[in-house]
């Protein structure tokens, strides 16, 4: 496993601290998004290459980096999503432009193969959560689900 531990300077000598994680197993440097948060990218070990990023945002009321919580926006994919397909791994994210891709899997593939295509996806930040507020699919044509008449 792989952890990081982020410190901000004082401006008096200590060091004050941002946050940490332990979940993954690979992290990123951090980056210093144009938005003004600290975003660093992060994987967790096995086969579903899921997401162990972290996100910041300075808040001006406690003076502080306030973590944002990157999990809770998947409760809102299967409604956004055509019938039959799913992101069953970790996403891309690109906190620069608050969005994410990720490789579409239907009902019928292995966890290794998705054959449905890719999702681009579009997050706001309501609070202290990142929140889905799009999803725009480019399905494999043959798989595109159809009206029956």
């Amino acid at each position: 496993g792989a952890g990081i531990v982020l410190w901000a300077g004082s401006g008096f000598g200590t060091a004050k601290l941002i946050g940490w994680s332990f979940d993954g197993v690979v992290y990123e440097p951090p980056r210093l998004t144009q938005g003004g948060m600290i975003w660093v990218p992060g994987r967790v070990a096995g086969t579903g290459d899921g997401n162990a990023d972290l996100l910041f945002q300075w808040d001006d009321a406690s003076k502080s980096w306030q973590d944002i919580e990157l999990d809770s926006w998947r409760d809102a994919l299967p409604g956004k999503l055509p019938k039959g397909f799913g992101i069953w791994k970790g996403v891309d994210y690109d906190f620069e432009g608050m969005g994410a891709v990720s490789k579409l899997w239907r009902d019928k593939d292995a966890n290794c193969c998705p054959s449905g295509g890719e999702a681009r996806l579009d997050f706001t930040i309501k609070g202290r959560s990142l929140v889905l507020s799009d999803v725009d699919v480019d399905i494999v044509e043959r798989w595109v689900p159809r009206r029956r008449d």
